[in-house]
């Protein structure tokens, strides 16, 4: 499944997004990051393993918890 998270830009913030994943079991198979310098954004779009639609609805739920998170979504490449 492919995801898109927007957020402010600031230290820590992979660590908590994985973390998420970690204790969730979810397997992140691709990642790449647009930082946006000037706004003070980056947006990480993730390719994620999960086993189903609930496990999904909960990772977007956690991840979208996260502190200065602007928003947590699938993406179609």
């Amino acid at each position: 499944v492919d995801l898109v998270v927007r957020a402010l830009d600031r230290h820590g913030l992979m660590h908590e997004i994985t973390g998420v994943l970690s204790k969730e079991s979810v397997n992140l198979t691709e990642m790449s990051v647009k930082a946006d310098p000037s706004q003070g954004l980056v947006e990480l779009y993730m390719t994620i393993e999960v086993s189903g639609l609930v496990m999904l609805s909960r990772v977007l739920d956690k991840v979208g918890q996260l502190p200065n998170l602007v928003e947590v979504k699938r993406y179609r490449k």
